[in-house]
């Protein structure tokens, strides 16, 4: 798992490559599913088509970990740690469940499906899990994975005009609005940079527009607005490839970060052939990292199914479980 820094340096950074043999579990299938204020979620699994049996809680740095077992079945995870609050950490469990066993919903959005979904919550000073009695009926076209976690809540999008966040020190689901004509537009990426929420969102014309949720939750304000990367000249790259009549992307959207400088932006983008850069926004600079052709094998994701995920990592000493030394 390489790092990269999100920087405009003069020439490539070199990545920090970190593995996770220090949890000592070789017999076990590992994700990285989260990254939260220094700290790592990894799911373990014995199959890749099965639910994780184990979950790591984890700093790469220190090489400290905690063990979860007892993990519910069918289940999303979402890590929520924040040092300068407590030293330490709480997973919440999004589990689907037959909605016949459900008489009382605590947030209904949808008639017709047959699921539902209930919330626990491990503790890492109790070591155990625990109910919330929370019970929500969303659309079965939602994707609960894809729930970002910022400041104290697990938040999810919806093409509507607003959606729901899960208050976890409060144990409650409460609502906040979308982007405008978020329903004229494809999602195309969700994240939390900074304590801030950022929504990337791709008109028909392939031209961007990114967002960010202001902090009382009342409004998304537009950062930029038309935003065309079609300009952007990546060094021995096209963007953009005529199929048809139809214009493909050929880059996958990896991350949308904020900068230490409040009017900077940077976006990391991979290409089909494994190629990533960094873009920062503002003064429209394009930084190759690295090339992953012997790890992805050139495939393109979009048409392939080959997946990638990113995520902003904080290096620090966060404490957590147990040492490796």
């Amino acid at each position: 798992m390489p790092i990269f820094p999100l920087t405009t340096p003069s020439s490539p950074p070199t990545p920090t490559l970190i593995n996770f043999d220090f949890l000592n579990v070789p017999h076990l299938l590992l994700n990285v599913t989260q990254s939260c204020n220094g700290l790592l979620l990894v799911e373990g699994t014995l199959d890749e088509n099965q639910s994780p049996s184990t979950l790591f809680v984890c700093n790469p740095i220190t090489k400290r970990f905690a063990t979860i077992t007892g993990v519910p079945k069918k289940s999303n995870f979402f890590l929520a740690y924040d040092p300068l609050k407590s030293l330490h950490f709480k997973l919440v469990s999004v589990q689907s469940v037959n909605r016949l066993g459900w008489s009382d919903a605590t947030l209904d959005w949808d008639d017709y499906s047959t699921h539902a979904h209930k919330i626990a919550i491990y503790s890492s000073e109790t070591a155990c899990w625990s109910d919330t009695r929370v019970c929500f009926v969303v659309p079965s076209t939602m994707k609960m994975h894809l729930g970002v976690y910022c400041n104290g809540s697990v938040h999810w999008y919806l093409k509507a005009k607003e959606s729901f966040y899960f208050d976890v020190e409060n144990q409650c689901l409460k609502t906040y609005p979308m982007p405008p004509n978020i329903e004229n537009h494809e999602k195309s990426h969700f994240s939390e940079s900074r304590g801030r929420l950022h929504m990337m969102l791709l008109s028909p014309q392939l031209l961007f527009d990114i967002y960010e949720l202001k902090e009382d939750y009342s409004a998304w304000s537009l950062r930029f607005h038309r935003l065309d990367l079609s300009r952007v000249h990546a060094p021995l790259h096209d963007l953009y490839v005529l199929i048809g009549n139809t214009l493909i992307r050929l880059f996958h959207m990896l991350c949308v970060a904020g900068q230490e400088k409040e009017q900077d932006f940077m976006l990391m983008l991979i290409f089909h052939d494994g190629t990533l850069f960094s873009y920062n926004v503002v003064d429209n600079t394009i930084t190759e990292l690295s090339e992953f052709e012997s790890i992805i094998e050139s495939r393109v994701p979009w048409f392939e199914g080959y997946a990638f995920r990113s995520f902003e990592f904080i290096q620090n000493l966060s404490p957590v479980g147990v040492s490796t030394a």
